[in-house]
C-alpha cells in the first residue's frame, strides 16, 4: 500500500451512467469530468532495466557527479511494444508512469508489477494516454493500492473508462484465459482517478509538483513534468509533433529536466508526408466509389478510426470525392462520441465548430451503424459504401466480419492504415502488399481461411514521431 494512503483526496464526479448488458455494466457515452477539474491539494533501455539520473546525466555531459537525483526502472515497454510502465524514485517517493498490457498473444500481459512490491509499494500514478498499452494493468495495481492517487487529464480518464469496460467484455469471451480483472476493480480504479488539465501545475506529493503539456498524438495525450527540490523528470509518453485532423501536435515548453525518458518508437525512420498519404486514401476512395466496390478501413477504435472519418468528411466537403455513405462501427462509436464531448482538447477549428453547435464527425453521409442493424444489410446494397471499424489490426470486432464479407469481392477494398502485430491477421494483408506475386492470397479470420481477390493498400496515418 502507498505510503501516504491516508491522505485526503477528491473525489470522482458521481455522474457515471452505465447501462447492464450481458452481466457487465457498461458505461454511457457523457462527459464524466467537468470542464474544470482541480488538481489534487538516449540510449535504449530494455525491460528490467534500471539507471540512475546522476549516472544518466554523466553520460550526456560528461560531469563526474555523484549521488542519484531520481532512480528510474522499466518494469514494460522497453525495447518492445506493449506494456509500458515506468517507476521512478524521485525525492524519496515512488512514482509510476503508465501501467500497461501487452496484447500479444503468447507474452504475459502484465509489466513486471513485483518489482513495485519489492520496492515498497507506489505514492502515486500518472498517466499518459488512454491507450491500452499504457493503461491496461492499471486496475491490477489499483487493486493493490486502493488509496494511491492516479493523475491524468480528463479526457484521458473518460477514454480509458470505454477502453477498460470494452476488455472486460473481450475477457469474459476468452473461455481459455482467466481474466486480468473484473468490473470491481475497473470501478475501483477510476475512484482513485484525479483529473488534471494541461499547463496547470500542482503539487501531488510533498515537494512534487506535476505538469501535463500536449502530447500530440491522441485527443488528451500527456507529456509528464516532474519537479522537486532534488531535480526534475520529463516523460514524453507516445508523441507527435505534426498536427493531425483531430489535434495539435505536441506543445511542450523549453524544459531543462535533469532526466528526460523519450519515446522512440519510430526513431529511425521517417514518415511518408502526411499530406500526401491522405490525399493518397481519397484517391483509393474515388477509386472505390466509381466501381461501386465496398470498402473497409481497419482502423484503431481511439485515435486513428477519428482522424479518417474527418479525412472522408472534408474529403466530400472540398469536392475531392462524391458523396458515398460510410459506417462507423465497432467501439468506433464510442470513442467518437467520447472526442466530440471534449471540444478543448481537439484542434482549435474544431472546438469552434463545437461552439457553434455543430456536429464535428456525423453528417448525412457519415453515420455510427445503429445498434440494431444487420451489418450484412448494410453490405448488400448496389450503392458504394465504406466502413470504418475496429479493429484495426482485424483481431476482432466488426471489421473481421466486414474482412470475410469483403476480401473475395473483386470491386472490395481493404486499406490498412496502422501497425500491424506479427500475428495479426492485418500483417497477412501488408505481407500480400509486399509480395503481390504469393499464389496462396489467402487471410485467415478468426479461425477460418478467406480468398483475397480485392484491391489491398497501405496508408501511412501514424500518429507517432519519427526520427526527424
Amino acid at each position: 500500500m502507498g505510503r501516504h494512503a491516508g491522505r485526503a483526496r477528491d473525489k470522482s464526479p458521481d455522474r457515471v451512467i452505465v447501462n447492464r448488458k450481458g452481466g457487465v455494466w457498461e458505461p454511457g457515452i457523457v462527459r464524466i469530468w467537468p470542464m474544470i477539474a482541480q488538481i489534487f491539494a538516449s540510449p535504449c533501455y530494455n525491460t528490467g532495466d534500471s539507471i540512475s539520473g546522476r549516472r544518466f546525466m554523466e553520460y550526456h555531459n560528461g560531469t563526474e557527479q555523484i549521488g542519484s537525483i531520481v532512480d528510474c526502472s522499466f518494469l514494460g515497454g522497453a525495447m518492445e511494444v506493449g506494456a509500458s510502465c515506468i517507476l521512478l524514485e524521485l525525492a524519496g517517493f515512488r512514482i509510476l508512469l503508465d501501467c500497461g498490457i501487452r496484447q500479444k498473444a503468447g507474452q504475459d500481459s502484465l509489466p513486471d508489477l513485483r518489482r513495485i512490491q519489492e520496492a515498497g509499494g507506489i505514492d502515486a500514478i500518472v498517466v499518459s494516454h488512454a491507450h491500452m498499452d499504457h493503461t491496461g494493468s492499471l486496475p491490477v495495481i489499483a487493486s493493490e493500492y486502493p488509496f494511491v492517487p492516479i493523475y491524468m487529464t480528463p479526457m484521458s480518464a473518460d477514454l480509458a473508462r470505454v477502453l477498460l469496460y470494452d476488455s472486460i467484455k473481450l475477457m469474459a469471451r476468452n473461455e481459455d484465459g482467466i481474466p486480468l480483472y473484473a468490473e470491481k476493480q475497473v470501478l475501483q480504479m477510476f475512484s482513485q482517478v484525479h483529473p488534471v488539465r494541461f499547463n496547470e501545475p500542482g503539487e501531488i506529493l510533498p515537494g512534487i509538483t506535476l505538469t501535463l503539456y500536449p502530447a500530440g498524438h491522441i485527443a488528451g495525450a500527456a507529456c509528464i513534468y516532474l519537479q522537486s527540490k532534488d531535480g526534475s523528470v520529463f516523460y514524453s509518453g507516445d508523441f507527435s509533433a505534426f498536427p493531425q485532423n483531430t489535434i495539435e501536435g505536441a506543445m511542450v515548453p523549453n524544459l531543462r529536466p535533469d532526466v528526460a525518458i523519450v519515446e522512440s518508437t519510430y526513431g529511425d525512420k521517417l514518415h511518408a508526408n502526411r499530406q500526401i498519404e491522405e490525399d493518397r486514401l481519397l484517391d483509393i476512395v474515388r477509386e472505390c466509389i466509381e466501381k461501386k466496390g465496398k470498402m473497409l478501413i481497419p482502423a484503431f477504435a481511439l485515435g486513428r478510426a477519428q482522424e479518417v472519418l474527418l479525412i472522408l468528411k472534408r474529403g466530400m466537403a472540398r469536392k475531392a470525392i462524391p458523396h458515398v455513405r460510410v459506417w462507423a462501427d465497432g467501439m468506433v462509436r464510442q470513442i467518437t462520441q467520447v472526442y466530440a464531448s471534449y471540444p478543448e482538447y481537439l484542434r482549435s477549428s474544431l472546438a469552434r465548430q463545437a461552439q457553434k453547435g455543430k456536429d464535428l464527425f456525423w453528417t448525412d453521409d457519415i453515420q455510427p451503424v445503429p445498434l440494431t442493424a444487420k451489418r450484412e444489410d448494410l453490405l448488400n446494397t448496389s450503392d458504394p459504401v465504406i466502413f470504418v471499424s475496429s479493429s484495426g489490426m482485424l483481431t476482432g470486432g466488426p471489421s473481421v466480419d466486414y474482412a470475410a464479407k469483403i476480401a473475395p469481392m473483386e470491386n472490395g477494398y481493404l486499406v490498412i492504415t496502422g501497425y500491424q502485430d506479427e500475428e495479426a491477421p492485418g500483417r497477412q494483408v501488408t505481407n500480400l502488399l509486399e509480395h503481390p506475386e504469393t499464389e496462396d492470397r489467402t487471410l485467415r479470420l478468426a479461425g477460418r481461411s478467406v480468398p483475397v481477390k480485392c484491391h489491398l493498400s497501405l496508408v501511412g496515418l501514424s500518429a507517432h514521431g519519427d526520427r526527424s
